[in-house]
């Protein structure tokens, strides 16, 4: 983004609200404000009341005034769990068209009741079998309703939306900007949630796959953790975050595996600002905040 550019990252997560406001300044990132608070917004597929609507409103306007948000730019991370997300295979030679039409077949075989324009949607690009001419892809879809309601509030507070992402490949980024030395190894993000579990695998920077689990204990995340140790060829690390993650799990985990396990800090590579240093919400766990900072990092 060109210099003193500002934006606001948010992330909307099943049961909480990441932000922070970062500023571009020569060639640095500085963070002005981060924060979080409770979501109240209803799971998406679920009716949007005024009153739960008028309730994430709130708190949302308060971060707003208390740190002289001058931001005009927002960009929106999306918890995983309320998102359709699914791989698939199609021809190397398939065009966007092709892609969206295969996208849009999925959609209507898990959700027969709802036609594929209620959902928005998109794709990458994951591995790619020359051999047999075929590639990989990796599909996610919103839900319409859900992302013009935050759309609607956003544009409200004189905001123009950027982008709309998942929060797990948010924290992707957050990874690839805080620890260039990644685009260099073989990673797994780890997104630990209550109940939920996404992973990726990234190759000299690049996703290569993408899944994720639903473990019923930690117990069952290092199982998990240790089948992936052994499955992915060459991985050198395990990068964690989420909001489920805290200093018991890191440490059972970084018992259970032989590579290296650490918590990611999206704002090791930045400058953070004396008066968000001092804030409230920077006293938290930093990782809360990979998913806002990385997706305000997209614009990058």
């Amino acid at each position: 983004m060109p210099d003193n550019t500002r934006i606001l990252g948010l992330s909307i997560e099943e049961s909480a609200v990441r932000a922070v406001e970062l500023m571009r300044k020569d060639d640095r990132i500085v963070v002005l404000a981060a924060d979080t608070w409770a979501n109240t917004l209803p799971p998406p597929g679920e009716t949007m009341s005024d009153e739960r609507v008028g309730a994430f409103k709130e708190p949302l306007d308060a971060f707003l005034k208390v740190n002289q948000v001058k931001a005009r730019l927002v960009s929106v991370a999306l918890d995983t769990s309320g998102l359709f997300i699914t791989t698939i295979p199609l021809p190397e030679t398939s065009t966007r068209e092709d892609i969206h039409r295969q996208i849009a077949w999925e959609l209507q075989q898990f959700f027969p009741d709802l036609a594929p324009a209620d959902f928005v949607h998109d794709a990458y690009r994951l591995a790619v079998d020359h051999t047999h001419g075929i590639a990989e892809f990796l599909c996610v879809a919103a839900r319409r309703q859900y992302t013009r309601t935050v759309q609607s509030i956003l544009v409200d507070r004189g905001f123009r939306l950027e982008l709309v992402d998942a929060d797990h490949f948010g924290a992707e980024h957050a990874l690839r900007a805080g620890y260039p030395e990644s685009a260099q190894k073989v990673v797994l993000l780890a997104g630990i949630k209550k109940g939920r579990v996404d992973l990726s695998v990234l190759r000299n920077g690049t996703l290569a796959a993408y899944d994720f689990v639903t473990p019923e204990s930690t117990e069952d995340l290092a199982s998990e953790l240790r089948r992936q140790q052994e499955q992915v060829a060459g991985l050198e690390s395990v990068m964690t975050y989420g909001p489920a993650l805290d200093d018991d799990a890191l440490v059972g985990l970084r018992r259970s595996l032989i590579v290296p396990v650490e918590a990611i800090d999206p704002f090791r590579s930045h400058e953070v600002s004396a008066p968000a240093r001092l804030s409230p919400g920077l006293q938290l766990p930093a990782h809360w905040y990979c998913a806002a900072v990385g997706v305000a990092l997209r614009n990058e």
